[in-house]
């Protein structure tokens, strides 16, 4: 059992990640970055959202499902094979476009070329990081952190103090 703090992002398989958590969270280095990305995406759909009240369209529509479809971080076999069943339903349903589609199907096709030269773990030679020495910064910092991104809300326990 390691003596530090691990990772507990579950993968698509059901396997928990266990690379060395950074400093004050639950996550490692890359899952956390991930999160962030995420959180941006979900700021940035509920900006797009309240702009279009009442204007939206079939295209908007029809990304909100595709964002609905929450595809999984491509990082293991299983992850993109989620992820290609749920394009497959997105396409079968008529809710994206041959376009979009295409494009997608061809980021998977990637994804599957890269699966056996990544590395998902650290070896024992790497050094790891304790902090994100650049974080990604928040879409809009007074934005509250959503909780199904499994954040610590330790932060908000500090400033409420």
């Amino acid at each position: 059992m390691p003596q530090y703090p691990t990772c507990q992002h579950v993968r698509t398989n059901g396997s928990v990640c266990e690379s060395p958590a950074l400093k004050d969270s639950v996550f490692c280095y890359f899952h956390q970055r991930d999160r962030q990305r995420l959180r941006n995406l979900q700021q940035a759909r509920e900006v797009k959202l309240s702009r279009s009240r009442g204007r939206s369209t079939e295209d908007d529509l029809n990304a909100e499902i595709l964002e609905s479809l929450q595809l999984p971080l491509l990082e293991d076999p299983t992850a993109i094979q989620v992820a290609l069943s749920n394009v497959a339903r997105a396409i079968v349903g008529h809710h994206i476009t041959e376009r979009r589609a295409a494009l997608l199907l061809y980021g998977l096709q990637i994804a599957v070329s890269n699966v056996g030269r990544i590395r998902t773990a650290p070896s024992s030679n790497d050094r790891i990081a304790l902090n994100d020495a650049d974080p990604i910064p928040d879409l809009n910092p007074l934005a509250r952190p959503s909780t199904w991104l499994g954040e610590i809300p330790a932060q908000e326990e500090e400033t409420a103090s």
